[in-house]
């Protein structure tokens, strides 16, 4: 299971936080390359955009805007209350299990990743670099 995949990654071996531990449990069926992987680390610990936990954020650059998105984000807040990471986080013990969540909720969508077909990962290789490049202070 994807989610217990993503909480072993979380802070893991690898050391990955909660961004990068759901890019890499989708990794395989995303094709997300590990430099884009590495790259998440500027989305982990309530430095993602607007604040989004960072396993959500994760979430966003798999699967992009639609249906899985918006029905992970629905639910995981139903679940937490927020999808705010300043709203949620207590305890990095605590991150692991929205960690788990997100992927939890996000496994129900696999479906709708394919590394093969080019349109899904033009449009995923758009996303990682909108979503991970951060401007010039």
């Amino acid at each position: 299971m994807k989610n217990k995949q993503a909480a072993k990654y979380f802070h893991g071996e690898e050391g990955l936080n909660c961004a990068q531990a759901v890019l890499k449990a989708f990794q395989p069926e995303s094709g997300m390359t590990d430099f884009t992987i590495k790259s998440a680390q500027v989305a982990g610990g309530g430095r993602a955009k607007d604040g989004v936990c960072g396993a959500l954020y994760a979430v966003q650059m798999v699967f992009g805007e639609g249906k899985a998105t918006d029905d992970v984000v629905e639910n995981f807040v139903k679940q937490n209350g927020s999808p705010l990471c300043q709203d949620i986080k207590t305890t990095e013990c605590q991150c692991r299990e929205y960690v788990r969540t997100a992927t939890e909720l996000a496994e129900k969508h696999i479906d709708m990743l394919d590394k093969e077909n080019a349109d899904y990962v033009f449009d995923r290789k758009i996303r990682e670099v909108d979503m991970l490049v951060k401007p010039e202070s």
